[in-house]
C-alpha cells in the first residue's frame, strides 16, 4: 500500500506519510505521532511492523 506524502513544515524531515486502505469501506484509523528523532540509526519506517499488526 503507498503512501500519501504531505510536508507540515520547510525542513524535508517534517513530514506525514497517510496510508489509505483500497476500496471506499468505511475502517478504523491508526494514527501513529512519533515525536522526533528518526535519524540515521532509525528509519522512519521503523513503525511500519507495528501499523501493520494493527491493520489486521
Amino acid at each position: 500500500m503507498p503512501a500519501l506524502h504531505y510536508d507540515y513544515g520547510p525542513d524535508p524531515s517534517q513530514y506525514a506519510e497517510l496510508y489509505l486502505p483500497s476500496g471506499r469501506k468505511r475502517t478504523a484509523v491508526v494514527v501513529i505521532v512519533h515525536g522526533g528523532y528518526w535519524r540515521a540509526r532509525y528509519a522512519a519506517d521503523l513503525g511500519a511492523p507495528a501499523a501493520a499488526g494493527w491493520r489486521r
